[in-house]
């Protein structure tokens, strides 16, 4: 599906996931690539990545947790212009619900004070629900 080597879907690129250090972490997980463009066609609209690859000197930087999925290629945070983080996150519930979202297994609002931020994350970790809200 990828069109060259920089292209990881459709509408996402090695330069929208990597570390925003400047080190060169680029390696997305197929599964989060995939998951982020099938949100994308479900909703219509453009997805901006806001963090995408966090080597361990960065993840450490931002407050990230040690090996979590941001640093596995795992995970992005993403916004959609014009929508909260609420509303992204229950499209995301219903585009999940009507099964377009198989690799999806964990997401959450990030909280912040414009509140428009989604994790999502396709690693597999023992979790009590998919739905951080």
């Amino acid at each position: 599906m990828t069109q060259n080597k920089n292209q990881l879907s459709k509408n996402l690129t090695r330069q929208m996931v990597s570390c925003k250090c400047g080190c060169g972490l680029d390696n997305l997980d197929q599964k989060t690539a995939d998951t982020f463009q099938a949100i994308w066609d479900y909703i219509g609209k453009p997805l901006h990545v806001t963090s995408g690859l966090r080597c361990e000197k960065h993840n450490k930087a931002v407050g990230g947790v040690p090996g979590g999925s941001h640093s596995t290629g795992e995970a992005l945070d993403i916004v959609v212009s014009g929508l909260s983080n609420r509303q992204l996150g229950d499209l995301i519930k219903k585009c999940h619900s009507e099964g377009k979202l198989p690799h999806l297994q964990y997401c959450y609002l990030i909280a912040g004070t414009n509140n428009v931020a989604v994790h999502i994350s396709t690693d597999v970790k023992p979790r009590h629900s998919i739905w951080g809200f």
